[in-house]
Parts: C-alpha cells; structure tokens; sequence
C-alpha cells in the first residue's frame, strides 16, 4: 500500500516516458501508462563533382526512392542504414561506410 514509483526500461532508438507515481489501494488495482516516441532523424547527401550530377548521379538510403545531391532525407529512425549511388557512364561511384 501506499505510493510507488514506476520506471520505465531504456530502449534503444526510442525515448523513454517519465517516471509515474500510483498509489496501491487496499484492494484495488493501480494503472500506469506510458508512451515511447521514436527517436528519428534526416540525412542530405552531396554528389561532386557537378559533372557526375549532370550526368545523372543520384543516391538513395536503404533501397529506397533515387534522391538529387542536396535532397534531405526525412523520417528515419535512429541507428546504422545504406546509402548506395547510381551508376554513372564515365564515373566511379563514391564507396562510403555506414
């Protein structure tokens, strides 16, 4: 009986909720909630030289849609993903870590 605080686990790529206080009622049951928000982030790649972009070089993160040099890359969750460029005649493609 009486109050208690409840902590909730670190998990990575996400943010924790505060920590909640409830009150245990003799017979009775005590709710707490809380809710994680997703920790995200955007990305922008530049492609040099301006010849390469003129000969249409373009990147994408994880497999996704072809971007423009200078394109900022929403919406993507914390951590490690792939940035890959397309081929272009005449041009070596950049080859970059994670």
């Amino acid at each position: 009986m009486g109050q208690h605080t409840v902590e909730f686990k670190n998990v990575a790529g996400w943010t924790k909720p505060g920590n909640k206080t409830v009150t245990i009622n003799v017979g009775q049951t005590a709710n707490a909630s809380g809710t994680y928000v997703q920790q995200m982030g955007a990305l922008m790649v530049t492609v040099l030289p301006q010849a390469a972009i003129d000969g249409g070089a373009k990147w994408r993160v994880d497999g996704g849609t072809w971007n423009d040099s200078g394109y900022i890359q929403t919406g993507l969750s914390a951590g490690e993903h792939t940035v890959t460029f397309s081929d272009v005649a005449g041009w070596a493609k950049p080859v970059i870590g994670r």
